[in-house]
């Protein structure tokens, strides 16, 4: 009797494992951090994205996570200040413990997060469009590099447009520094700066730079404003009755979803026939950019498409596909298989350069419609190589340029361009 007991209670504690071994388990939790401008002047452009980011990981978890670990995002809100960026950045690495961060939009609030990241050697993960002049193995740059962006944009307006040019832009670094490279090309290319104004970011009143304009008569306006001064600056420039098809505007920071904003509170004539330069248009005809679509519209993200929307979707593919390869959450770990690695997206394949951690991509520039979309009038048909430091220049030189700008920056040495 007593062999009986003893085997019948060795069976149930077998079958225990058993049961154990194939019931559904709950995956393991990673965190990491979404750090965004959800209030303030660049919550106009930032939501969006912050959005995105967040339902790209709800993408993934539904198809199994990273490595068999549920990803948990965590949202900060930068609130359009640079200093609590920075302060955002501290807390979600110290106290919140997350593996790597995606998000920031200006240059400012990069540049304070930039040295948090360095710091604890965490990683970056940066969506936008920038005025380059920067490296660090801890940052992963997925928008476009002046040479990819502006410099197509020039030779476009030149072709189009003519030689006379006006610069309007928020006062802080990419503005002034993109405009520093507009007329280093300007200068090359026989291009006259026919003015060059500047307003705090989220400044509204636009009335005396719109008078300079019509005072100047360029053929073209560059535009490097940031956030929602771009509503008040094309309500100021149709209110004096400066129209596209008088002096177009090639912006440099606003896309489909800012032009959607937009034109719910200024009369839609004030933006169609202006252009815009970037990498992705929600316009593009492909089959990945279908599917992109059609997971926007999954997630109940109703905003058109954005290049910046487009950038941060491809960067959790990256992050998701390094973790993959290293086997690892370990950021340290992480950073050694960014290098390489490549997307194909719905703007067409990404690939991040090994020399710099800034991304291989396509230029475009597109023209607003009158469903405040965009229509393709250039598109450079293959990646383009970026040039974050450009050669004319040493990267001293850039460096102690762009000290001007941003004091607080940290410059990088010349080994890593």
């Amino acid at each position: 009797m007593k062999k009986v007991i003893i085997l019948f209670t060795l069976l149930l504690a077998l079958s225990s494992v058993v049961v154990w071994i194939f019931l559904p388990k709950k995956l393991s939790v990673i965190r990491v951090g979404i750090l965004h401008s959800l209030s303030g002047t660049m919550a106009i452009s930032e939501k969006d994205v912050a959005q995105v980011t967040m339902a790209a990981f709800q993408e993934i978890n539904a198809q199994g996570g990273i490595l068999g670990h549920r990803i948990e995002p965590i949202i900060a809100d930068g609130r359009s200040d640079p200093i609590i960026f920075a302060q955002q950045a501290k807390k979600l690495i110290e106290l919140t413990g997350v593996q790597a961060i995606f998000g920031c939009w200006t240059s400012s609030s990069r540049k304070e997060v930039k040295p948090v990241i360095e710091a604890h050697k965490s990683l970056l993960f940066y969506p936008v469009q920038y005025e380059g002049f920067e490296a660090s193995p801890n940052i992963i740059y997925l928008g476009q590099t002046p040479n990819q962006q502006i410099r197509p944009a020039i030779k476009y307006a030149i072709d189009h447009f003519g030689k006379d040019f006006f610069l309007v832009g928020s006062d802080y670094i990419f503005p002034r520094a993109a405009n520093l490279y507009i007329k280093d090309m300007a200068s090359l290319l026989g291009v006259r700066i026919k003015g060059e104004a500047y307003i705090p970011l989220g400044g509204s009143d636009f009335k005396a730079i719109v008078h300079a304009i019509k005072t100047q008569k360029p053929n073209v306006i560059l535009n490097t404003l940031n956030g929602d001064s771009n509503l008040y600056f094309f309500r100021e420039l149709h209110d004096q009755g400066i129209h596209p098809s008088d002096i177009p505007v090639i912006s440099f920071s606003i896309a489909e979803s800012e032009n959607q904003k937009m034109g719910k509170i200024i009369p839609s004539d004030a933006l169609i026939g202006d252009y815009a330069a970037w990498s992705y248009f929600g316009s593009l005809t492909s089959p990945e950019n279908t599917a992109f679509k059609a997971f926007l519209k999954k997630y109940q993200i109703n905003a058109l498409p954005t290049d910046a929307m487009e950038a941060a979707y491809n960067g959790v593919h990256i992050y998701k596909q390094a973790v993959e390869e290293c086997g690892s959450f370990d950021p340290q770990i992480v950073m050694r298989c960014i290098p390489m690695q490549s997307y194909n997206g719905a703007g067409g394949i990404l690939y991040i350069d090994p020399n710099n951690n800034h991304s291989w991509k396509n230029s475009r520039i597109g023209r607003i419609n009158n469903a405040l979309g965009f229509d393709i009038v250039y598109d450079s048909m293959t990646p383009i190589q970026p040039e974050n430091y450009p050669a004319y220049k040493s990267v001293q030189e850039w460096n102690e340029q762009m000290q001007l700008y941003h004091p607080l920056s940290t410059p990088v040495n010349s080994d890593n361009r």
